[in-house]
């Protein structure tokens, strides 16, 4: 095992738990190291003090004065006394206690903040000693200790839920949680029965509190959800909030406080009242709420939210209303009047140009076949058979053509017109053919959609949307398999809470859909995939908006433009949308008795799948096993196969939690991944202190820097960013050096880099100074060859160091790695970009000597922390204790979320792995020499093995020189039978290989060199400028300016 997600805690103590198949499944706790209690640290008593006078100000609270054991005073919100429904005669908990079926016994810390809701100060509130659940979760703070119980809540109150009390905590059990948790079970149960518990379990976990929103639909929906937990009190304050047009938002707070048991309140109030306030005037947002007050007034369980079915989503045969107001005939004569043409406006626009009641046949979407059952229990000869064809002609598509011009913006017109996009690139004779294919096509997302709810059985509703997300997110340029392979393995690796290493095809567009989190699937994403992550998800039966259909590569090809016009003109996303409505209903008038009629989807279902077929030579009139319209339900299987090949048994195909928390299913569903994680990777950096421009340059940055002017400081981090950027572009540099170090023709895929809006999101400190840099991935490269790598890299670019370290993650149980120093690596929650003086201030907070290298992963950055050496000149790693207090102070400078520390070792054999030059060049010129003799050796032992003693060393040297051009082979001295034409014959193919060889190492030499010279040319032309605009700020600022051009 080597990787760093493979590492599970030490088990010092278990308390098992009965499972309802009879198993015993320990909840594990943590052998980490414990966290400081914050009330016997000054500065953690400061900063819980100073959030809690924040939380005490914003619901209007006055504070209460403490003090702990330990004599420390303290604040926190002094909330009003809760009375919750169903709680009478409260005892205090001892240290277990149980309530029917529920046994709970649980630290202080988390007693304290379930029944304060102090919300995110819950972050502040350490469990001494931590635990880890049985699957494998840490839990050391209070907020993750209410994820654990909200979890525990969507898997079912029925069973069990035991938490062993972790030794050596002074702490006692109190009774704080009794005032809140057995009053909440009632209320818990009756939510399941509606159906709420996958978004249940998020409210409890204290998710809604960092959720902000303006959209109608997710308020009306996170208004559902707290009407599902709260009081009868609480319930009764939002229904009057939400009826009356001039209702006061801190009246509502102040009811919802005294109101609400203190579990939801503290996490959610805020976020409550703020999403009350959205929905107030959404589309049936009052309805909603009565219908909430019905619920908890109902003890049978028999009254339901609307349509709502287990897990949130809609039964089959149900109804899935429509979201958001249709638009009134202003709006929508303002819509089409419109010119802005960029993607938010669009994406915006689109709900008005074409309203959600107009996007499926009929105007609402009913679950599944209309006899109320799957589609995906259609049987294959069912799914087989052909469709009846079009019944329409080109002037019909003309026709509804003009119509679609006439009622979108002017915008979009404007990008037909500057496109040349048209119908008449797809006619009716095409979707004749597109027709005609088997009902499978007509059906792809309702077969991929259904399969992924049944499939997929233990996500939650956060989750499932967050899925659907990343299919849409990695969907770009790849085949069904692909994109579900990746999709699945990104999933897995962030349920279990390690870096996303897998191969994507655009990073950020994965970053982003694991930020949202589920939370918001389509707003925030380009119009194309979140269309398609909404599709999956509708079908799928969960509650989100009706989608426009898809516009990919394929659609555009279907209207006359490519991709990129199509990327460029979003507001063509109008345009085909209602024409793809428009020939739905074209479609449907000719449907006959027995057809199923078709929503816009499916048409371009249909579409995709015919041109991709036409594409690819397939006449889809013939044998419909030709036909390329694979989509994810047929390719699931594969999947199954994949992960049972690695050894993870799947029963019944299902992929439950227990599966995706498995190690191995990343890289048992993406292969390449192992060989990219455990290769090593060189770290370059462009900028140089060895030319007078490289050195003016730097000092100009450095007093830009102290000065305080930013634009300086951009402009020459955008500069190396964009250098770097552009080396690992196309044919790169960096491949042809490591093809002409192995002599083989290996592609070097997966190079990260820093680019210009992002500059240090791949970057590392040397010497104290933090720089963006590339990383190159020298996968199965010999020492000897790493190092022949770094001179021709290190010698073109000036740099006065190179380095490509092998970093592998370990298990506590692994041994460590020969030739390997043991270090850290620390992992945290990110997204954006990555803020220089994150890296510097995580290098400093570790100590003098320590270098790291931060890699932006996904939802996460990583910093390897390399080793210093010591007084006696031994390489040493961090101690723990220098890594949890670097952590900590990342914490409160950065407000780092989830920091997790892996155990790791670090390899980098000096003069090897790791190169220095004294700056003259001389180091790597050395390196670079004693390859090139080693390749003349090679060869020459490859010839000798040809010719035997019929040549003599010296000769072949003579001749592999190029001194004579024909080999001086002595015939006498061959075997019989051998001729010298067949021995020289094969001698100069070695020759020519050689001389390849050498000429590609001109090639490459060259290569760098200009990469470096042109970073050198950036500069020159930049530090006029530089100095120009230092001298007027120095004017402004009244002082001498100082000197940032050339020495």
């Amino acid at each position: 095992m080597s990787d760093l997600d493979q590492a599970p805690e030490d088990v010092i103590g278990e308390t098992r738990a009965v499972q309802q198949d009879g198993t015993l499944t320990p909840l594990r706790m943590s052998a980490s190291k414990p966290r400081v209690n914050p009330a016997a640290n000054i500065d953690e008593i400061l900063l819980q003090d100073q959030a809690a006078r924040g939380v005490a100000a914003e619901m209007n609270v006055p504070l209460q004065l403490n003090t702990n054991e330990h004599g420390a005073v303290y604040y926190t919100p002094q909330f009003p006394d809760i009375d919750p429904v169903g709680i009478e005669n409260q005892q205090p908990l001892p240290t277990e206690q149980t309530w029917g079926d529920v046994a709970v016994g649980v630290p202080e810390a988390i007693a304290h903040g379930l029944s304060t809701g102090l919300g995110n100060i819950n972050e502040l509130l350490p469990i001494p000693g931590g635990w880890v659940t049985d699957d494998g979760q840490p839990v050391t703070n209070v907020k993750q200790a209410m994820d654990v119980f909200g979890k525990w809540i969507q898997g079912g109150t029925e069973g069990p839920l035991t938490m062993g009390k972790p030794e050596g905590v002074t702490l006692g059990l109190v009774s704080g949680i009794s005032q809140v948790l057995p009053g909440m079970i009632p209320a818990i149960k009756l939510a399941k029965i509606a159906g709420m518990g996958p978004v249940l379990a998020d409210v409890v976990g204290g998710f809604v509190g960092d959720i902000v929103t303006s959209s109608e639909v997710e308020a009306e929906q996170l208004v559902k959800l707290f009407g599902s937990v709260a009081s009868k009190e609480g319930a009764a304050a939002l229904t009057e909030f939400m009826k009356d047009e001039n209702g006061d938002i801190d009246k509502l707070k102040a009811r919802l406080i005294a109101g609400v048991p203190g579990l939801i309140a503290g996490p959610a109030i805020h976020a409550v009242v703020k999403l009350a306030s959205a929905a107030k005037n959404s589309t049936g947002g009052q309805a909603l709420i009565k219908q909430f007050v019905k619920m908890m007034a109902d003890e049978s369980g028999e009254v339901k939210l609307p349509g709502m079915g287990a897990g949130g989503r809609v039964k089959m045969g149900q109804d899935m209303q429509p979201t958001g107001k249709a638009p009134t005939p202003d709006e929508l004569t303002a819509a089409r009047a419109e010119t802005v043409k960029d993607g938010v406006t669009v994406a915006q626009r689109l709900d008005t140009i074409i309203p959600q009641a107009e996007r499926v046949d009929g105007g609402v979407f009913r679950h599944g076949m209309p006899n109320g059952k799957e589609w995906s229990t259609l049987t294959p000869k069912e799914l087989a058979k052909r469709g009846p064809g079009a019944t329409f002609k080109d002037a019909d598509l003309d026709r509804i053509w003009n119509e679609t011009l006439a009622e979108v913006s002017a915008a979009a017109r404007d990008a037909v017109e500057r496109t040349g996009a048209t119908w008449t690139a797809f006619k009716a004779n095409d979707w004749d053919k597109a027709l005609r294919l088997p009902l499978r096509s007509q059906l792809w997302y309702e077969l991929s959609g259904e399969q992924f709810a049944k499939l997929l059985p233990d996500l939650t509703h956060n989750e499932f949307m967050m899925f659907v997300d990343l299919i849409g997110a990695t969907s770009a340029r790849a085949k069904p398999l692909e994109n579900l392979q990746r999709s699945l393995a990104v999933l897995s690796q962030r349920k279990r809470g390690v870096p996303v290493d897998v191969d994507l095809t655009i990073q950020k567009s994965v970053e982003d859909a694991l930020m949202r989190n589920g939370t918001e699937i389509s707003s925030a994403l380009g119009n194309k995939t979140g269309m398609f992550s909404d599709t999956l998800a509708m079908v799928g039966g969960v509650q989100t908006r009706y989608p426009i259909s898809v516009n990919d590569v394929w659609v555009g090809d279907m209207f006359g433009i490519d991709g990129k016009l199509m990327t460029a003109n979003q507001s063509l996303h109008e345009v085909f949308g209602k024409y793809m409505n428009k020939l739905r209903d074209l479609t449907n008038v000719g449907a006959k008795k027995g057809d199923v009629r078709h929503q816009s989807w499916q048409l371009q279902a249909r579409g995709w799948v015919q041109a991709r077929s036409a594409a690819d030579g397939i006449d889809t009139s013939k044998a419909a096993s030709d036909i390329d319209g694979s989509d994810y339900a047929g390719e699931w299987s594969k999947i199954v196969a994949m992960l049972e090949d690695a050894g993870i048994s799947v029963p019944g195909g299902k992929i439950t939690d227990k599966i995706l928390m498995d190690p191995r299913v990343a890289d048992a569903l993406r292969p390449t991944t192992p060989a990219f994680r455990s290769a090593p990777k060189a770290t370059v950096e462009f900028g140089t202190l060895l030319t007078a421009n490289g050195r003016a340059a730097h000092k100009a940055y450095s007093q830009a820097v102290e000065s305080g002017n930013a634009k300086t400081v951009e402009e020459y981090e955008g500069a190396l960013a964009s250098a770097l950027y552009n080396s690992g572009q196309g044919a790169t540099a960096w491949e042809k050096a490591v093809r002409v170090a192995t002599n083989s023709s290996d592609k070097v895929t997966r190079i990260n880099t820093a680019s210009g809006a992002d500059p240090f999101a791949f970057s590392g400190t040397f010497e104290g100074a933090v720089g963006a840099n590339i990383r190159i991935p020298l996968k199965d490269m010999t020492p000897d060859q790493i190092a022949y790598f770094n001179a021709v890299a290190g010698k073109g670019l000036k740099q006065k160091a190179m380095a490509a370290a092998e970093i592998h993650r370990l298990a506590p149980s692994d041994p460590l790695p020969a030739g390997s120093i043991e270090t850290s690596s620390v992992m945290f929650d990110h997204s954006g970009a990555v803020p220089k003086d994150m890296v510097g201030d995580f290098a400093d907070a570790l100590g003098a000597g320590f270098e790291v290298s931060a890699a932006k992963h996904p939802g996460s950055l990583v910093f390897d922390i390399n080793p210093k050496f010591d007084d006696a000149g031994n390489a040493v790693g961090p101690t723990a204790d220098e890594v949890d207090a670097a952590i900590d102070i990342m914490a409160k400078k950065h407000n780092i979320k989830n920091a997790k520390e892996f155990r790791a070792g670090f390899k980098s054999e000096y003069g090897k792995n790791y190169v220095e030059d004294p700056g003259d060049q001389t180091a790597y010129n050395a390196i670079i020499d004693a390859t090139l003799r080693e390749w003349t050796t090679d060869v020459r032992q490859q010839v000798k093995a040809i010719t035997g003693d019929s040549v003599t060393d010296k000769q072949i040297e003579v001749w592999l020189n190029g001194a004579t051009s024909k080999l001086p082979v002595t015939k006498s001295k061959l075997p019989d039978g051998v001729e010298i034409s067949s021995v020289r014959g094969r001698a100069s193919t070695v020759r020519k290989r050689f001389r390849q060889r050498l000429s590609d190492h001109a090639s490459v030499e060259k290569a760098f060199d200009d990469i470096g010279k042109g970073v050198d040319a950036k500069f020159e032309k930049l530090l006029p400028k530089w100095q120009k605009r230092a001298d007027a700020l120095a004017k402004k600022q009244g002082s001498t300016a100082p000197k940032g051009g050339s020495e």
